[in-house]
């Protein structure tokens, strides 16, 4: 894995298990992972809408939307990375919390 992602990544679960206690449970755990991945998913929908208005511009050779959709979609890239890495560290989390534990 690359070592700039995973140093991201760590740092991700240490700024959680600092704010947060360990899960209680299994269920909380995926609780807790599973909206993480919904708020990727939203950025996911986010960036498909883009890549369309995209292309919509392209095609009409309209040169200022696709500017305008350009900024979106790296907007929308940038969070969903953030995101991304949020439901890496909950998913280490949830095998250290309580995978290792038993």
């Amino acid at each position: 894995m690359d070592a700039a992602i995973t140093k991201l990544i760590q740092d991700e679960f240490t700024k959680a298990s600092e704010k947060f206690p360990d899960f209680n449970s299994s269920h909380e755990g995926f609780a807790v992972l599973l909206g993480e991945i919904e708020e990727l998913d939203e950025d996911m929908d986010l960036l498909r809408v883009c890549k369309d208005v995209l292309w919509k511009n392209v095609k009409s050779n309209n040169l200022s939307g696709q500017q305008h959709a350009i900024i979106e979609l790296k907007a929308i890239s940038f969070h969903a990375i953030k995101e991304a890495i949020q439901v890496a560290a909950m998913v280490e989390r949830f095998e250290q919390n309580l995978l290792v534990k038993k």
